[in-house]
C-alpha cells in the first residue's frame, strides 16, 4: 500500500490572518512561573522523547518483556518457521543462519542441528507420525532427517536431499502418508515419495511464486494459491487442474494471496489476501461463495484457519492480519 503523501498548504495571496476573538476566550489561566518541560526533563523523568513526527526518538532502547514460558535462544539471525511434532514434546525452527534445528520444547535445550543449506530456511515441517522431518530454504534444497532412536525423539539422522524448486516457500507433509508437498518461488508446485526421494508429480499451472498450500484433510486432492492472486484445486495424480480461480472473476480479486486453510471436511477453503479481504471457496463448486470482513483494507492476512468452538461444532474460519 502507497504510504499518503501530505499536501502543501498554501496561505492565498489576500488572505486575511486569523486571529483569536477575546470574546471566544472562556478560562484564562495563569501564569504560575513553571517553565515548558525539555528533553532532560522528560528523560529524568522516565518518560520516552518523542521525535518531531510523532514516534520514538532513535536513541532510545526499547525493553520488551518476556512473558514466555519457554524459548530457545540457538539461532544467530531471525527465525523464520517453526514446527512442532505431532506426538512427542519438541519442535523444529529454521531461520536466516541457513540453520534448522530440533529442539525440546519442555527445557528449551537443542537436540538436533539441521545443517547442510547454503541460505536461510525458510519452512520445517513432521511428517504425519513424526517419524521424519524435512526443512526448505531459499537455496532450493529439501532436505530430509528420519528418527533412529526408537527409545526416544532424541536421536536423529539425514536421510536424503531433494533437488527439483527454485526457492522453497512451504513444505507440507500427507496427513496420512509419506508424501510431501512444496511450493516454490519460480512458480512450481513438487511431489515427492518417501523415504525414497523419488519425484511423484510437479504441477506447473501457476504464473507467479507459489506463496502457501495445503493438501485436503481427506488426502484426496491440493489447494495451491499464488502471490497475482490465482488459487488452484489439484487431483495430485494428474498435472491438469481441476479448477483454477483469478482475478478474472470479480468475486476473487485479492491481488495476491498469502494464507490458506481447508476445513476438515475437506469441501471449503479459506483465502486471505495481501489488501485484507478473505474469501470462501467451495471445493465441490469452484466458485466462491463468502467473503468474510474486518480487516482494514490493505492490511495483508497472513493467517487463516478454522477453530471449533465448541465441542463437536462445525468447525468456523479465523483470520489474523498484520
Amino acid at each position: 500500500m502507497e504510504p499518503d503523501h501530505a499536501q502543501d498548504e498554501r496561505i492565498e495571496e489576500g488572505e486575511e490572518d486569523d486571529f483569536i476573538d477575546p470574546n471566544d476566550v472562556y478560562i484564562e489561566v495563569a501564569d504560575d512561573g513553571d517553565h515548558p518541560m525539555d528533553e532532560d526533563d522528560a528523560e529524568g523523568e522516565g518518560m520516552m522523547v518523542m521525535d518531531g513526527e510523532g514516534g520514538p526518538h532513535p536513541d532510545d532502547e526499547i525493553v520488551y518483556e518476556d512473558n514466555s514460558i519457554q524459548h530457545f535462544p540457538y539461532h544467530r539471525k531471525s527465525v523464520f518457521a517453526v514446527s512442532t511434532h505431532p506426538v512427542a514434546p519438541i519442535a523444529a525452527s529454521g531461520g536466516e543462519d541457513d540453520l534448522g534445528y530440533i529442539w525440546d520444547y519442555t527445557t528449551g535445550d537443542e537436540i538436533v542441528k539441521l545443517t547442510g543449506h547454503t541460505d536461510s530456511v525458510t519452512s520445517t515441517a513432521f511428517s504425519f507420525d513424526g517419524e521424519m522431518i524435512s526443512t526448505g530454504g531459499m537455496d532450493g534444497k529439501v532436505r530430509i532427517w528420519r528418527r533412529v532412536g526408537k527409545e526416544n525423539w532424541k536421536l536423529w539422522e539425514f536421510l536424503t536431499e531433494l533437488q527439483g524448486p527454485d526457492e522453497v516457500m512451504w513444505l507440507r507433509w500427507h496427513p496420512k502418508g509419506n508424501v510431501l508437498l512444496a511450493g516454490s518461488n519460480d512458480s512450481t508446485v513438487w511431489l515427492w515419495q518417501l523415504p525414497s526421494g523419488n519425484t511423484m508429480q510437479v504441477l506447473a499451472g501457476h504464473t507467479a511464486p507459489v506463496q502457501c498450500g495445503e493438501f485436503t484433510p481427506d488426502g484426496k486432492r491440493i489447494v495451491t494459491a499464488d502471490a497475482e492472486g490465482t488459487l488452484i484445486f489439484w487431483d495430485p495424480r494428474s498435472p491438469t487442474p481441476i479448477f483454477k480461480l483469478t482475478a478474472a472473476d470479480a468475486r476473487f480479486d485479492m491481488e495476491g494471496i498469502t494464507s490458506l486453510a481447508v476445513n476438515p471436511a475437506s469441501t471449503l477453503a479459506v483465502v486471505g489476501g495481501t489488501t485484507g479481504s478473505v474469501r470462501v471457496v467451495s471445493l465441490s463448486k469452484g466458485e466462491v461463495v463468502g467473503a468474510l470482513g474486518g480487516h482494514n483494507e490493505g492490511e495483508s492476512v497472513e493467517a487463516v484457519t478454522f477453530v471449533e468452538l465448541t465441542p463437536g461444532a462445525a468447525r468456523r474460519p479465523r483470520a489474523a492480519s498484520s
